[in-house]
């Protein structure tokens, strides 16, 4: 298939598939001049060339859904470790330690959860009760399954699990540096409540954030 674009006086496009020679959505350029605004023919153009090559808008979509769909969510266990305390290592500037991971297992291993894809985990949050909440531990996903929905998708799992055990409120932590992961988190509805020194390993102060339920 060849894809040609026009652009002169009338925006036209013209393909050439298994021997046609016409975009069967041309159409919808008959009513765009050179006087339309160009969203318009920007749009019009975008159209057409969807349904040349058969993509619905929401492609980009639909495959981020189908790799979520894919994913397994399950209890860790102490096999798990290794990968687990691996993508400590890959996702955090200052890793924190083994006995990180061995405190959350250890104080509630039915809240801490990883997802797996293919047999192999790729994310991990320790979920915990503290203070009567519910309680997100540090959300880590593998470089290679980032903007795929995997975080979001793991923060409402445990958010259910919470909400179905009674509690009202869920918590965080989040480094006051880092701005991507309270982007993140506000989307999701939580609210920053308020700042603790030197939360984190390195000393970093952090923000206490919080979601009611």
């Amino acid at each position: 298939m060849a894809i040609f674009w026009h652009v002169g006086s009338s925006p036209t496009v013209r393909t050439e598939i298994q021997g046609q020679r016409s975009c069967p959505w041309i159409s919808v350029l008959d009513d765009v001049s050179k006087n339309s605004p160009p969203e318009l023919r920007r749009r019009r153009r975008r159209q057409c060339l969807r349904a040349t090559l058969q993509v619905p808008p929401s492609a980009h979509e639909n495959s981020k859904a189908m790799e979520t769909e894919k994913l397994k969510l399950r209890q860790f266990s102490q096999q798990d470790f290794e990968q687990t305390f691996n993508i400590v290592k890959v996702c955090f500037s200052y890793p924190y330690p083994p006995s990180y991971l061995e405190k959350f297992y250890e104080q509630y291993p039915e809240g801490f959860t990883v997802a797996e894809c293919q047999g192999k985990i790729i994310a991990y949050i320790p979920g915990q009760i503290k203070n009567d909440a519910g309680h997100l531990g540090s959300l880590a996903v593998l470089p290679d399954f980032q903007k795929k929905g995997i975080g979001k998708t793991f923060v409402n799992f445990l958010i259910k699990r919470f909400e179905e055990k009674g509690f009202k409120k869920v918590t965080a932590h989040v480094r006051i540096k880092n701005q991507k992961g309270i982007a993140f988190y506000e989307k999701m509805g939580f609210n920053i409540v308020k700042t603790i020194k030197k939360l984190n390993p390195d000393g970093e102060d952090g923000y206490v954030i919080e979601k009611e339920i």
